[in-house]
């Protein structure tokens, strides 16, 4: 099933379609574990240009290409590169929302400053409410931003 998981990540990394041209929205997920990619990217392509990545390395290939409007990033990934991908993100786009998925929020790490915490396992309706887009089972496409 993993396998199935990363061909398609490639495919819909590299595949640009008519619907996500017309989207306006592009989020950024970098999270280690292919299940959780999955879940979030599939949840989230309702709204957004999802694109997904496993490694910080891959992440900074992408945001040469990709400016996004939003980032989700596992707590799995080290400050160092939390604050790399942090910088090329709030260069290109300031008023991007940042997300950082996290087990326990009472073992949130002080660093991450100007990030918004969603923990882990996700409440799809909290995912909803951070990022401005209608609720899970909502028939609304699209919640008013900013």
């Amino acid at each position: 099933m993993l396998h199935r998981l990363a061909a398609h990540e490639a495919s819909t990394n590299d595949a640009e379609t008519p619907a996500s041209r017309a989207r306006a929205s592009r989020v950024l997920i970098l999270e280690p574990d292919a299940l959780s990619r999955w879940s979030l990217s599939a949840y989230l392509r309702r709204w957004f240009d999802a694109r997904v990545t496993a490694s910080p390395e891959e992440a900074v290939a992408l945001l040469g290409t990709f400016a996004v409007d939003a980032l989700i990033v596992s707590d799995e990934v080290d400050a160092d590169a939390l604050r790399r991908i942090e910088s090329i993100v709030r260069r290109r786009s300031p008023g991007a929302v940042m997300i950082r998925t996290v087990t326990h929020l009472s073992e949130s790490p002080g660093d991450v400053a100007g990030w918004l915490e969603l923990e882990k396992p996700f409440n799809l309706a909290r995912l909803a409410e951070l990022l401005g887009v209608a609720a899970p089972g909502s028939p609304g496409p699209l919640a008013p931003r900013g």
